[in-house]
């Protein structure tokens, strides 16, 4: 394995791009993760690392990190152009409707909340 990380970044609920770098980080680890646990007989571990529903969990949120990590660089930039931003904040949730999230995702009911208010910002702030 060709890698020069050696472990994620602490976690910071408002350091987004940081977070999408710690599940990108943590995907790029998880050959030598799996490997050093099950060396260790650390089974539960290794189970949970090989599951089904946890690796596809994953990378889904990988999938929806990497849409979003461009938007949340630029509106953590010092100077904010709105109308580029709104245009970003569009162009995030249609990639996000039409092709990272299931359908089941779609509805504003099972919506994350964050989403919800990029969809609402994104319809407030429309430029005429």
């Amino acid at each position: 394995m060709n890698t020069n990380k050696t472990r994620p970044k602490a976690y910071c609920p408002t350091r987004f791009v940081e977070g999408a770098e710690t599940v990108f980080t943590f995907l790029e680890l998880h050959p030598a993760l799996l490997e050093y646990f099950e060396r260790r007989r650390e089974i539960s571990i290794a189970n949970t690392l090989t599951d089904p529903a946890f690796f596809v969990s994953l990378h889904l949120v990988r999938s929806v990190l990497g849409e979003t990590k461009g938007l949340s660089t630029q509106l953590q930039a010092k100077a904010i152009d709105l109308v580029r931003a709104t245009a970003e904040v569009e162009r995030v949730i249609e990639r996000l409707s039409t092709s990272v999230l299931p359908s089941c995702c779609l509805s504003t009911a099972t919506m994350p909340k964050q989403w919800t208010a990029l969809s609402t910002f994104s319809a407030n702030m429309k430029i005429t």
